[in-house]
């Protein structure tokens, strides 16, 4: 696709109806969850943090 080809009214006809979302808009996955994609990463890197925490100390405690 060129970048200077075809009419304005080709240009037009080519973009899309609606907008796209803004970047800066949180993104939620699970539709009527007000939880956020950052929120889950953060849940879950808490969790694994929280599991392998446990497992060090348990597997010193055996030592």
């Amino acid at each position: 696709m060129a970048l200077g080809g075809g009419s304005i009214a080709d240009r037009l006809a080519r973009m899309p109806a609606t907008p796209a979302p803004p970047c800066d808009e949180p993104a939620f996955l699970i539709p009527g969850l007000p939880v956020s994609m950052a929120a889950m990463n953060l849940a879950l890197s808490l969790a694994l943090a929280g599991f392998l925490a446990i497992s060090v100390v348990k597997q010193r405690g055996q030592a």
